[in-house]
């Protein structure tokens, strides 16, 4: 029996109206749409898009044969000047005078008294010279003496040691048959012992003889391997005295001198960057111009670029080059190609690099119109082949001078965005598993 009425049920069963729908505002529809299709640019994007890494580095423009820098071969000032900025020399020609000061402040008696001194120096390297010939002479005479010594001494114990045989084998047999004879008791004991002994200490002097022979062979060894090395000996320590002595005319000779030294050009070419001015100070570390061989003007220009090793790793031959020349601002002239084509095996310190290598200070080079690098630490140089030897401005070609200072954009290696987004999490797997 039921509880309820079936009346009540049926009705229950009955509805007078339809089911709640809500409806969605057409944007949602659109906006959810809009979110799909980033998500999927964004997940392509990720998946197919690819990042270059590139290396920005600094060099300058080099004819391919190269440029030559002068230098002073010694510390003073300029007394001269004989060339100008882009004047043409050829080979041999005069480029300035150095005046060594130490000597222009001394008078002649300083002058003179360091001549002496120098010919002081002279007279006793000769005696010197003179008594280590006499010393070497003495000591060979006095090795090969002692070496003929100690071979008529090894003659004589040859022979003795022959008769010492033969007299321990005659005491040998005589100990022998006296051995037999007590046995028999023909002999004493007595007269036993005795040739044992006689045959005892000729064994002994046998043996004496031997280690005298080889203390002889041994010594006798030693002096012929020093009587060898004794000429190479010589010839070392007389060439040491006769340098001193050669640098001691050269310093007299330029003692007696004016003290004045003319730089001369080394080929025929041109002055550039030159930084020697008429009584500034010159340093023999320090370049005082750019000499750029005259036929370097027609040889092929190139970039030499210089790249820290944290980016040298990864730049190849062929790799291509985006060039910025400083003369000609990119933001107006914009960007020019380029290719490696060589990068170096080993680094070179900043000594060794083809321009100086100093400080900015205030943007400023230390070294008057010589450009600046600002690192100091060992590059390895990248050499770069420009696509065109010319610079596009205002419609003209204009053509690239040495030593223009670029800079470029090496690009190294290309990957995905996925990958440079989890490469923390790769670097991690590979430095701990």
């Amino acid at each position: 029996m039921s509880l309820f009425r079936q009346e009540a049920l049926q009705q229950q069963q009955q509805r007078y109206y339809g089911a709640i729908v809500l409806r969605s505002p057409q944007v949602f529809v659109w906006l959810s749409v809009a979110v799909l299709c980033i998500a999927v640019l964004l997940m392509s994007l990720l998946i197919w898009g690819q990042y270059t890494r590139r290396a920005s580095l600094s060099g300058f423009v080099i004819p391919e044969g190269g440029v030559l820098r002068v230098y002073s071969p010694l510390a003073g000032r300029v007394a001269a000047l004989h060339v100008h900025e882009g004047q043409e020399v050829q080979a041999g020609h005069a480029l300035l005078t150095v005046l060594d000061e130490r000597y222009r402040e001394q008078g002649p008696e300083s002058r003179t008294a360091v001549a002496t001194q120098i010919e002081s120096r002279q007279r006793n390297l000769r005696a010197v010279l003179g008594e280590q010939k006499q010393l070497y002479q003495r000591t060979s005479t006095g090795l090969q003496t002692r070496i003929q010594a100690l071979e008529r001494e090894q003659v004589q114990l040859q022979q003795e040691q022959r008769a010492l045989q033969q007299r321990l084998e005659l005491a040998s047999v005589m100990e022998q048959r006296f051995r037999e004879l007590r046995a028999q008791d023909f002999v004493s004991v007595v007269q036993l012992q005795e040739k044992t002994e006689a045959a005892s200490e000729l064994r002994y002097r046998v043996q004496l003889n031997e280690r005298n022979q080889t203390s002889i062979a041994r010594e006798l060894q030693t002096l012929q391997t020093e009587l060898e090395v004794l000429p190479m000996r010589e010839r070392t320590q007389l060439s040491e005295l006769e340098r001193n002595l050669q640098g001691a005319q050269q310093e007299l000779i330029e003692t007696q001198s004016k003290r004045e030294m003319v730089v001369r050009a080394p080929t025929a070419g041109r002055v550039t960057g030159m930084s020697a001015k008429l009584g500034a100070g010159v340093d023999p570390e320090r370049p005082l111009m750019t000499f750029v061989p005259l036929d370097a003007d027609k040889a092929t220009l190139e970039v030499h670029l210089f790249a820290p090793s944290k980016d040298a790793g990864f730049i190849r031959p062929g790799q291509s080059v985006r060039i910025r020349y400083q003369a000609y601002p990119y933001q107006k002239f914009g960007h020019y190609d380029g290719v490696v084509q060589e990068v170096s095996g080993s680094p070179m310190l900043p000594a060794e690099l083809p321009y100086p290598v100093a400080a900015k200070s205030e943007g400023l080079s230390l070294l008057a119109g010589l450009p600046v690098m600002p690192n100091t630490d060992p590059m390895f140089r990248i050499r770069i082949r420009p696509q065109n030897p010319y610079v596009m401005a205002y419609g003209q070609k204009q053509a690239l001078q040495t030593g223009m200072q670029v800079e470029a954009d090496v690009m190294l290696d290309t990957r995905s965005l996925l990958e440079w987004i989890f490469e923390p999490l790769l670097s991690v797997r590979g430095k701990y598993f």
